[in-house]
């Protein structure tokens, strides 16, 4: 079974990829899941992050030295 976060209608959700469609997930992998009856082509939808981390770090090394 391969899940994916994907955008599609304006509306993020969970997905399990069957063949070349994706059929939307309400809940998350991580917890209760049930299939929905909703289902879109693979290649209609936008692929998402599957993780949002919580702290995001950025180093800055480009900078000119006066």
């Amino acid at each position: 079974m391969r899940w994916l976060k994907f955008a599609a209608a304006g509306k993020t959700s969970w997905g399990i990829v069957k063949g070349d469609h994706v059929i939307a997930v309400s809940g998350d992998p991580f917890g209760e899941w049930q299939r929905s009856q909703q289902a879109h082509v693979l290649k209609d939808v936008k692929i998402e992050l599957p993780l949002v981390p919580r702290t995001f770090y950025c180093v800055g090394l480009n900078y000119l030295s006066i």
